[in-house]
């Protein structure tokens, strides 16, 4: 374990948050993806997209620091916000990601807690997902996590088009 802090992003933080997501984002999937399907993608990761989602009052983001280092983060989605048209009662977790030199030792678990207890202070009665499905030790923490596989749907990654499990978890 990695004595680690968890605060709430603010719109002074679009620049940070700009930075650790697409680290995570390169560290996770740019292994297994063309540098061009990559940077198709970056556009997710700029400041006034970033801007424009801490500013929405129904997503969430939060940072995960070890010091003063960002090694993390997650975001959470509800009503509109959501990613795909879900029930009312339900919650998203958009993303969730730690910097290579932190997994395994708690920093994702942690934003996940964070996560799950923002959904239930909401009186959300559930909470859901979509994890690529060749990401493998994404799907095993999810799945270890109660997480059950409800469906999918196409994620476009540049020009090739991914298939993401939708998981999830009654509160």
């Amino acid at each position: 374990m990695v004595d680690a802090t968890i605060r709430k992003a603010q719109p002074s933080d679009v620049k940070l948050l700009s930075s650790i997501g697409w680290k995570t984002y390169v560290q996770t999937f740019g292994p297994h993806n063309t540098q061009a399907n990559m940077e198709a993608y970056r556009g997710a990761f700029s400041e006034p997209k970033l801007s424009a989602e801490i500013a929405n009052p129904e997503s969430i983001f939060w940072l995960a620091f070890v010091g003063d280092d960002a090694v993390g983060y997650a975001k959470v989605n509800f009503g509109s916000a959501q990613t795909e048209n879900r029930h009312e009662n339900e919650g998203e977790v958009e993303r969730l990601y730690a910097d290579t030199s932190v997994h395994g030792k708690g920093v994702g678990k942690m934003l996940f807690a964070t996560a799950l207890q923002e959904i239930r202070n909401r009186k959300k009665t559930a909470v859901w997902l979509g994890v690529w499905e060749h990401n493998e030790r994404a799907k095993a923490f999810y799945l270890k996590n109660g997480f059950e596989r409800v469906g999918e749907h196409v994620f476009p990654m540049g020009d090739d088009p991914q298939i993401d499990w939708i998981l999830r978890k009654e509160l």
